[in-house]
């Protein structure tokens, strides 16, 4: 989300583990509406791949892209400050998604395409704009700013109604997920972030809870601490997770074998479960600590299944990412 740079002590979330995080959460946006955000849009119907084809090497992907149910598509950024250059950035994604679209058959003629940018405390209204015209082309996008969510209300009614035993409505829990980014300037954010941390641990719906406690952890990871994002992650249910990484084995091993097959060979699927176990393993340990480049170069260097999988369940057990190199050191 906001692209800042990361301070010493502040070490947010690993990359990958953000993705299985995000990934997950995403799912849990279809048929919600983005209404919390000041943005008057159709619900989200289905949750796109944000890893679109890159054009330069140097490219990152989008926060989030949804199907709309007008049948339009909406690629969502969360900023933390302001620059007109973004919106080059914004457009070599619609470029990119355009490049997919077009190759999977779909009549880009008809498509609509909403650029919607969320903007944290830090940035009003009046800082920005919403286009950019450089002549036959111009780069419009649909902001929302968090700096106009009364932040203490909101706080407050959802207190109120966790106390209360109330269960939250999509409204509420989306207010939770974003509160820390409703106020202006880091030390604050990050005292917001243990607020809405302790607040969605008292929510007695467990699958509320989870959503909850993924979406500060997703939304927020460049304003969380260590010891926040380990409480969280502690807290977090990994039955979700879990299914998600099975999900993405399923995959690998579908594309190995697609592989495989284009090539002429008939070890794709094998090569595809490897792939998928290696995920899976590093997913699990960045879940438990930073995995050291080293680290990360054995795994993948690493080509027995049997091997991977013992080391899986090793990781599944072992407390932290040190505890499970000394056992997997001969």
């Amino acid at each position: 989300m906001g692209k800042r740079k990361r301070r010493r002590g502040t070490t947010g979330i690993t990359a990958q583990n953000k993705d299985v995080v995000s990934k997950w959460f995403g799912e849990t946006m279809r048929n919600r509406s983005l209404s919390v955000y000041g943005i008057d849009v159709p619900k989200i119907v289905d949750v796109r791949p944000t890893n679109l084809p890159a054009i330069e090497t140097n490219e990152k992907r989008m926060d989030n892209l949804f199907l709309l149910e007008d049948g339009s598509y909406a690629l969502l950024d969360y900023e933390s400050d302001y620059r007109v250059g973004n919106k080059v950035k914004y457009a070599g994604y619609v470029l990119r998604l355009l490049r997919r679209l077009q190759k999977e058959g779909v009549d880009i003629t008809k498509l609509r395409i909403r650029i919607i940018v969320i903007y944290t405390a830090d940035v009003t209204k009046n800082q920005t704009s919403d286009a950019l015209s450089v002549g036959d082309m111009v780069i419009y996008t649909t902001e929302g700013f968090l700096s106009e969510i009364s932040s203490e209300k909101v706080k407050m009614r959802i207190q109120h109604k966790i106390e209360q035993r109330e269960p939250l409505d999509d409204k509420d829990l989306m207010e939770l997920i974003i509160l820390p980014l409703t106020y202006k300037g880091k030390e604050n954010q990050q005292r917001a972030a243990h607020e809405a941390v302790d607040l969605a641990k008292e929510i007695e719906d467990e699958s509320v809870q989870e959503m909850a406690l993924a979406g500060i952890l997703s939304f927020s990871d460049k304003i969380i601490d260590q010891k926040l994002a380990n409480e969280i992650r502690r807290c977090l249910n990994m039955t979700k997770v879990g299914a998600i990484i099975a999900r993405e084995m399923e995959e690998s091993e579908a594309r190995g074998e697609a592989r495989g097959r284009k090539a002429g060979r008939t070890e794709g699927r094998t090569e595809g479960r490897t792939e998928g176990l290696s995920a899976a393993l590093l997913t699990v340990l960045t879940s438990k600590g930073e995995v050291s480049e080293q680290l990360k170069q054995r795994i993948h260097e690493q080509k027995k299944n049997e091997l991977l999988d013992q080391w899986l369940r090793i990781a599944a057990t072992a407390p932290d990412v040190g505890a499970f190199e000394k056992q997997i050191t001969p």
